[in-house]
């Protein structure tokens, strides 16, 4: 979760999230801000550090997992960097399923979109659900 845009305008709430986490699920950090921490260096502090520290707070839990905005590492942005802020791991993009340790700070994520059908999700994982379900429903939430 990018922590400037909770509770923003077609963004999850903090009920949201916080409904989540209840569920068993693990909501990670993606900055503050979200911004591109390899053109930024100067925000990585601010972006990854405050982020894991205000997302917990919000989320009443241990953030430990850290997304690169737009999957972009360097030299400076890496996972040297985000362990050292205590992140167990981080995501970055690439669509493969043969991981090693050695890729704990930079797992591959894939992108789901509104639009994606569970035929196309389902044909992205690992391994494949025996039973998919045939309807999705889609509750409007109402504010």
């Amino acid at each position: 979760a990018v922590v400037g845009q909770i509770d923003g305008k077609a963004m999850c709430t903090s009920p949201q999230l916080k409904e989540l986490v209840a569920a068993g699920w693990e909501i990670g950090s993606k900055g503050m801000t979200g911004v591109d921490l390899t053109a930024n260096p100067d925000s990585a502090g601010y972006e990854i550090s405050t982020s894991r520290t205000e997302l917990g707070k919000i989320l009443g839990v241990e953030v430990k997992t850290y997304s690169y905005p737009g999957g972009v590492i360097s030299d400076i942005i890496n996972g040297v960097r985000v362990s050292g802020w205590g992140y167990l791991s981080a995501a970055g993009l690439g669509k493969r399923t043969d991981i090693t340790t050695n890729d704990i700070y930079y797992l591959p994520r894939y992108e789901i979109f509104r639009d994606t059908t569970v035929d196309a999700f389902a044909g992205i994982l690992p391994v494949k659900p025996s039973v998919l379900p045939t309807q999705v429903t889609v509750t409007k939430q109402v504010q």
